[in-house]
């Protein structure tokens, strides 16, 4: 059940006294009346409060604190993140309007690049749509009953408007697998997300659902299979484009950007482009956390390298151990969901201290890796290979125990592949590469805390899920797809969440359509490792934009998170007494609950952010 949609508005409205830079909307329907003083409170906080009237079909209203809003006779357009024409001309809602892109009847989202939630309102008639493209950023959720539909990009906001909450008992084992949940499903009960690519259009009183785009549809009829220098040319003159087209738009707004430099492949990449994007005479300003951990020293030393090639004004954002529960805790209250991984609240402080200052517009090289190699890609290219010989599975096991006291290093090896090999023969194991995700949790403890049943579907769910995308069986490039789903629906929404409830904007021009396009344009077998380097593309044009002048290439990856810390906190730190004030679920045993809270890993992880979203925000509320 709702509060009244009254109630419920102004609830959003007093919270914003707290949040004032907040970035949000909220579209909906009700059968309720809305008062005038509604108009009022949000244009007195600088909203935009719009009502369309229609008697006993009821009312259609939007509030929002986005500021790209346009409107003609027939309709109105509300535009979040970033569009383009093939022409690279900047797309505003207006435009969008004048170009006819979006009517009442139609939305043509071929006509144009980037990635976008774009949501259009009929002035005469109780019908309106929201089109989320494919690589969007920005979640849609809903909510709905007999007389009310409500849809908002923000959780928390929609959250508000809801009387009672209840936890979504499905989303239990998918949390404790893959610390996410996704798809249409979240953590509530009766609250749901419209996946990315799809269409929600509210018409002739009903809601209906329409998938628009999907990963194949981008994929081109002919793929280079072999690296040459002219696909490697062609690649970076389009990820040239695309970056450039970000930045004038930006600067179009008058604003300043940033770069998340972290040193890394990605960041690095995407900062040599900005740094040529810009004029050689403007500085390039730049931003990470630091966290107080041995084992994220080396971060730091990237961070310093690349601020050092690339002459960026640096802020260093120094997340102190006292300070981390407070962080975390922050962070569950503003996404109203569980926390995923240990550097988001990082994100939370590195997004209040960039708060108020001149820079709104954030660079981030984010979801590269799903596009163009993860750390284990030779290995899924070899399973995939090795998976069409026959007898290669105890082949490889035989050979591991022969090398294992000759070639150490290579033994572990053929035991991976041989592992793999295995698992890709059951679909529904925690351990096939689809899967992937679940590296992330103990799948020990996970299988004695749920029936095989419940994990089986829990998978089963995903899979599904990534199958409205893509028809792919190539082992790498299904993991990375899944990847890429996972990532887009599920962590990058948070962290846009995160950063728009201070005003600010992440820009993401690695997810962008066009250079989610020209990525495909390499074959599965080379596109995420090729001349026996992962990530190949990225490293090659990085030494080709930087000569001789960097190392950053050869540098060992680096996860970004301190796993070992945050065991330690977990254990004797600053996260042990809500570790030992978990509330034991009935799906543990009492030995296996307590084993999980003295010996704590990525499952008391998941337990222990499950548990604090339970106890702050579904407990909390009347």
């Amino acid at each position: 059940m709702t509060r009244s949609i009254e109630t419920g508005l102004n609830v959003v409205l007093n919270s914003l006294a707290d949040a004032p830079l907040c970035r949000f909307f909220i579209l909906g329907k009700t059968n309720t009346p809305l008062s005038p003083q509604l108009k009022e409170r949000a244009e007195h906080r600088g909203l935009v409060f719009l009502k369309w009237s229609y008697g006993e079909a009821g009312s259609v209203f939007l509030l929002t604190s986005h500021t790209d809003v346009a409107q003609s006779a027939e309709m109105v357009v509300l535009k979040l993140g970033f569009a383009r024409l093939p022409s690279s001309e900047s797309l505003e809602a207006r435009q969008m309007l004048e170009l006819g892109l979006f009517t009442p009847q139609q939305v043509n989202h071929t006509a144009y690049y980037g990635n976008t939630l774009v949501a259009g309102i009929s002035q005469r008639q109780p019908a309106f749509y929201l089109f989320q493209s494919l690589t969007s950023t920005t979640p849609l959720y809903y909510w709905k009953d007999h007389t009310t539909l409500l849809f908002s990009d923000t959780l928390r906001m929609l959250v508000s408007m809801v009387a009672r909450l209840e936890l979504n008992a499905e989303s239990l084992p998918h949390h404790m697998l893959f610390r996410t949940v996704t798809g249409k499903m979240t953590y509530f009960k009766d609250i749901y997300k419209v996946p990315c690519g799809h269409l929600a259009r509210f018409r002739d009183g009903a809601l209906h659902l329409e998938q628009l785009e999907r990963l194949d549809d981008w994929l081109p009829d002919r793929q280079a299979t072999e690296v040459s220098a002219s696909s490697i040319n062609a690649f970076e003159a389009k990820t040239e484009r695309v970056v450039n087209s970000y930045i004038r738009q930006i600067e179009a707004t008058n604003q300043t950007l940033l770069v998340l430099l972290s040193g890394g492949i990605d960041s690095s990449l995407l900062t040599s482009y900005v740094r040529a994007g810009l004029p050689p005479t403007r500085p390039l300003q730049s931003a990470s956390y630091t966290i107080e951990a041995e084992e994220f020293e080396t971060e730091i030393g990237y961070a310093k390298h690349a601020i050092d090639v690339f002459e960026t004004t640096h802020q260093f954002v120094h997340v102190l151990e006292k300070d981390y529960l407070s962080y975390l805790e922050q962070l569950i209250d503003l996404l109203t969901q569980p926390v995923s991984n240990e550097q988001d609240p990082c994100y939370l402080a590195l997004a209040q201290a960039l708060s108020g200052q001149a820079t709104r517009f954030l660079f981030s090289g984010s979801a590269s890796d799903t596009l163009l190699g993860y750390d284990d890609a030779k290995r899924l290219l070899q399973v995939e290979r090795y998976r069409k010989i026959p007898f290669a599975q105890p082949s490889f096991s035989f050979l591991a125990k022969i090398l294992e006291n000759i070639l150490p290093h290579k033994a572990y090896g053929l035991r991976e592949a041989a592992f793999l090999l295995q698992a890709v023969k059951k679909p529904l194991s925690p351990h096939h590469p689809d899967s992937r995700e679940s590296l992330f949790t103990n799948t020990e403890r996970v299988q004695a805390a749920f029936d095989a049943r419940a994990i089986s579907d829990a998978i089963q769910y995903r899979r599904a899920e990534f199958e409205l995308f893509s028809d792919s069986q190539h082992i790498a490039e299904r993991a990375h797809f899944m990847g890429l789903i996972h990532n887009v629906f599920d962590e990058e929404s948070a962290l846009t969440q995160v950063f728009r409830a201070y005003g600010l904007e992440i820009v993401t021009p690695f997810l962008d359509s066009e250079f989610v396009k020209a990525t495909f344009a390499f074959d599965p077998n080379i596109r995420y490792y090729a001349q026996e380097r992962q990530k190949w593309l990225p490293k090659t044009l990085i030494e080709k934009r930087l000569s001789n002048r960097s190392h950053i290439t050869q540098q060992p990856k680096r996860g970004g998170g301190f796993d070992q810390k945050l065991r330690q906190w977990m254990k004797s730190g600053i996260l042990r007494d809500l570790v030992q004030a978990i509330d034991r679920p009935g799906y543990m045993t009492v030995a296996h609950f307590e084993q999980a809270k003295e010996d704590p890993d990525w499952f008391t992880w998941n337990l222990l952010t499950l548990d604090l979203f339970t106890k702050r925000i579904i407990s909390s509320r009347p």
